[in-house]
This record gives structure tokens, sequence and C-alpha cells, in this order.
């Protein structure tokens, strides 16, 4: 029995061995190269997966035969045939198991993001350096699970190796031999106690393949580029959502007016509803094709998804709202500490408190908090900030970009707030009666005449990260921004507290020349990092200190001051126009 096991896995690693550096290679060859006849070769290799084994054997009889020239070799140089021998197994199960392990080692080597390779090369580094050095490690995970996948199909390969090796018990006999044998002569028993090695065998080794793809698959969607990619028809009624546009890492947002189809584009990502035709794929796994009829369920997209009402369960408590997507996630895909995201949200205090007496704020913090303890790839927030006060917005925005930042998690925004899209996202999606207008960085909002209809200019206002830095009187405090110093009304916060304040872009007083004898508290030198210009007003990227703060001019106030790109100016702030925004 143990020289049964002990042959089949010589044969199995044999072919193994004898399948790694071949298939590594047309891996590459197929996975990252452009070639000619692809398909030919790939026809090719798949070949043995859909011939009977018994014929892939006798093709092989033929190759390595007496009478072959690799028979006739082998008898000169060694004095031996190659069939009826334990080599001729391995080389029947090396042939019959290539095409699995070749097929995984493709798909690893498709997942290598060229940008890495491209880097490399730019660095000064060969091809074969970057193969060895970024490309096959990249892959790691892959080529493993590859190897075991043709590893356990070796093992358990009977039709091919029967034609070419027989069936000779302690000189080709592996264990799915020794299996028909023993059933032949009717050893049951012996046959059953076969079987249960041979199972337990395949079910460890596929344990371990199935680890590593998964693990693999995880660590490349935390370190590509996350591409959520949108190609969908949705109508209701006389309405008709018709979106085409492709996101990328870091925070997107959807911005329009109200009845857009914003929230109906979210909920079809995340699978509350169904489009009518189209493609939505997430990190080139797709989520719904019409043409491919897939539709995964919602609870299989890992997309969280925060409501502006919060939805939260009214009759769970915060923690087992919390603890509800927390303990149905398993443990190696949490990227986060369940007390680490409590802290993150301050919700130490409020834990046993039910949900329905929460105020807007606190209901906001919890359901952010349950979506991020489920470890999602992709979170989607449907004006999450519409209902709260000044100060709780202020708080959720910092907390957003916080995880944004720390976690890598990439967002889906929407909003109708010019504000929040130029405090937090990344680049915004512009939409209106289900169409995209425009798509780009969030300044188009400022500058692209398609959308300034749906722009409520006079409602811009800077958000800006500070720390108290001096309690200056009874009435006033004193805010550091990067390298710029605020004056604001009076705070209540200790110094050295973070905290952050809203300047409306249309309370800046813009002046080419340093003022004198004016009651404006702040005064502010900088320079125009940047103009946009709408139809009627002219907005001014202004670097202060590193920190980058919006003024609104006239056009005809910009015309007057003659302001350009890179000109240095003043700003000018009233105490009273900066408002804190202390939350918690």
């Amino acid at each position: 029995m143990v020289e049964l096991i002990l042959l089949s896995i010589q044969v199995a690693a044999v072919a193994t061995l004898i399948n790694i550096p071949i298939a590594v290679y047309i891996g590459w060859l197929i996975g990252r190269r452009n070639i000619r006849g692809k398909l030919i070769l790939e026809t090719v290799i798949s070949l043995p997966l859909a011939l009977p084994p018994v014929v892939t054997g006798y093709f092989l009889l033929i190759l390595v035969g007496r009478e072959s020239a690799i028979g006739q070799i082998s008898q000169f140089l060694f004095g031996n045939d190659i069939v009826f021998t334990w080599v001729a197994s391995a080389i029947a199960a090396s042939v019959v198991s290539f095409p699995l392990m070749v097929r995984a080692i493709i798909v690893a080597m498709q997942g290598v993001d060229t940008t890495l390779e491209r880097s490399a090369r730019s660095l000064g580094a060969g091809p074969i350096r970057t193969f060895l050095q970024i490309t096959l490690p990249l892959c790691y995970n892959g080529l493993v699970a590859g190897i075991l996948l043709g590893f356990v199909r070796a093992i358990g390969e009977f039709g091919a190796t029967i034609v070419v090796a027989g069936n000779i018990p302690g000189r080709t006999q592996t264990i799915p031999l020794a299996i028909y044998s023993k059933v032949q002569l009717g050893k049951d028993s012996e046959a059953i106690n076969l079987i249960i090695i041979s199972t337990v065998l395949a079910i460890i080794t596929l344990m371990i393949h199935h680890w590593l793809i998964v693990r693999g698959t995880r660590k490349s969607q935390r370190e590509c580029l996350m591409v959520l990619e949108i190609d969908i028809k949705k109508e209701y009624n006389e309405f008709q959502l018709l979106i085409d546009a492709v996101t990328e890492e870091g925070i997107t947002g959807i911005f329009g007016p109200s009845a857009s189809g914003k929230s109906t584009l979210l909920n079809c990502i995340a699978g509350f509803e169904k489009p009518d035709s189209g493609l939505i794929a997430l990190n080139s796994e797709i989520l719904f094709s019409s043409t491919g009829r897939i539709s995964i369920p919602t609870e299989r997209r890992r997309i969280g998804y925060v409501h502006q009402h919060s939805a939260l369960f009214p009759h769970l408590t915060v923690r087992r709202n919390v603890e509800f997507g927390f303990n149905l996630t398993e443990n190696s895909r949490k990227v986060v500490n369940f007390q680490e995201l409590i802290s993150l949200f301050r919700l130490q205090n409020i834990m046993d408190r039910g949900v329905t007496n929460l105020s807007g704020g606190e209901r906001q913090r919890v359901a952010l908090a349950r979506s991020l303890a489920a470890a999602p790839e992709l979170l989607l927030l449907d004006e999450p900030l519409a209902s709260l006060d000044l100060p709780f917005r202020g708080f959720i925005l910092e907390k957003l970009k916080e995880v944004s930042r720390t976690l890598g998690l990439n967002m889906i925004y929407v909003s109708h707030s010019i504000s929040e899209m130029m405090a937090l996202v990344d680049s915004v999606i512009v939409i209106s009666d289900g169409k995209k207008l425009a798509e780009g960085n969030p300044s188009l909002l400022l500058n692209n005449g398609e959308v300034a209809d749906y722009v409520d200019y006079s409602s811009l206002e800077n958000i800006l990260q500070g720390t108290v830095e001096e309690h200056l009187s009874s009435t006033l405090s004193a805010v550091s921004v990067g390298a710029a110093k605020l004056v604001t009304p009076k705070l209540t916060l200790d110094i050295g507290d973070p905290i952050n304040v809203s300047i409306k872009a249309a309370d800046i007083i813009v002046s080419k020349y340093l003022p004198s004898g004016i009651s404006a508290r702040n005064v502010l030198k900088g320079f125009v990092s940047r103009t946009n210009k709408s139809a009627n007003f002219t907005f001014l990227d202004c670097d202060i200190g590193g920190v980058s703060l919006i003024a609104a001019l006239t056009n005809h106030s910009l015309v007057e001051l003659g302001i350009e790109n890179g000109d240095d100016i003043f700003l000018i702030l009233k105490a009273t126009s900066i408002t804190p925004m202390e939350s918690l």
C-alpha cells in the first residue's frame, strides 16, 4: 500500500515538474503577449480535455513506442523502452494534466497590471528581470494554484496511463489503476481504502488550491486599480436611464438634479434593481450581463450601500446593527478590527442603545460602520448627508476621506451638493434625465457650461480640515489650516483638537493688493492656481499655505481686477464668515 502511494506521488510529481516550465512559458505567451495563432495554440493545449483519455494514450503510444523516433533514441541511450514503465506513466499524467495547469496560469498572468511591468522597464529592468522580479511574484498565488490543480489531476490519471504504461503492480500501477484492479478481482474493501486515500488527497489539494485563488484574487483587487464598468439601460414608464461610464480608484461622485436617475443607477450597481440590458462589471468580475444572462445576487456582489435615511434595523441595538454584517463576513476577508471600527466613528457610548432615538448624525455614523464591517469591495453612498446639520456633515466627510485613504476602499458618492463634490470626490460623473452629461475632474462643475443649469453656485462652500491653535478672547479662536491661520468665532474644543470649518466661496473677498484699515480679521496671502469660468461667475482655486480655497467672483470683477493664473492675491474674510463644524 505504501509503495503504491509513493509511486503515485512520484509519477504525479515528475509530471508536474515536467509541466511547470512549459506551462509558465505558454501562460506568459498567451496571457501577456499579443501573438498570431493564439486561438490555434489554445485549442491544441485544450485538446487533452476534449479527447477521451484512451485516445490521448494511443497518440502517446505512437509517439514514444518502440518503433517511434523517441523510442529508438531511448533504446540507443539507455537500452530500455519508455512504454510500460513509470516514466511512461509520468508522461501520460503530464499530458493530461497540462491543460488545467496552463489555463490557471494564463488567468494569473492576465491579472498582472501591465503598468507595473512598464514601470519596471522604465526603471532599467530588461524583459527577463521584469518577468522574474515583477510578473512572477505578482501572479505567485495563481501560479501555485495552477500547479496544485495539475498535480491533483496527474495523481488521478487513468485512461491514458493504462494504454501507454499498462497496469503493472510495483512498476506502473498507480492508485487509480490499483482501484480498477481491486474492483475487477472483487476485493472491494481494499478498493474502498484506496478510494478514501485518493479522495482525501484530492480534497486537501483542492482546498489549498481554492485558498490560494481566493487569497490571490483579494490581494490583487486591493492592490490594483478598481474599475467599475457600467453600460446599462433601464426604463420606467416614460423615464429612461442610459449610462455608459467607467470609474477607477478613489471616490467617484455622481452629481445631478433630483429625479435624474442617480439612485436608480446605484440600485442597479448594488443589484436591488435589474437593468433591462447592458453590462456591470467590478474588478473584471461581471455582476450583470444581459447577453451572458448573468445577474449576481446582491448578497454576493460584495458592495456596501449607505442610504440617505440610514436604513438601520429598528428592532436591533447599535451593536447588533454593526455586528450583523461583521458576523456574516469570513475572518479572512475582514479588513478592520471591530473595536477599531467602533472607535473610528465614535460609537462607544451608544453601542447598547436602540436606534430609533438616535440623532441623524448618529444614525449615519452607525450606518457607515455597519457597511464597512461587512468588508465591501465598493461602497455606495446615496446622499448620506442630505438630512444632516452642518457640524455632522463635516465629521462624516472627514471619516469618508479617512476610510478611503487608510483602507483603500473605493466609493461611489451620490449628491446634488456641489460643496460635497468639491470637498470629497476624486472624479465626478454628471447625469440628468437619465443620461451622462459630463465626467472628469470635479472642477468641471465650476467651468462646464453643460452642467451650469444644475449647479447651485450660491451654496458652494469650502470645507477645510484644521486644528485648534489658540483661544484669542472670549469671542474668538484661531484655527491652523495647513500653513495658514484662520480667526474664527469662539470654539468649545481644546487646543490641539481637530476641527472642520466651512467657508462659503461667495463670502471671500479677493484683492490684488494687501488691504489696510479694514475690520475683517483674516487676510490670507496666496496665489491663483486655477481659474474656472462659468456663464456668470468665475471660481478661483487659491493656494494658501498648501491648502486650496475656492473664491467666487463675478466675471465683471475678474476683468476689472485683471487676475490670471499664477497671480499673487489676498483673500479677505470676516471671522463670522467662517463656520466651525464642531460635531461630537
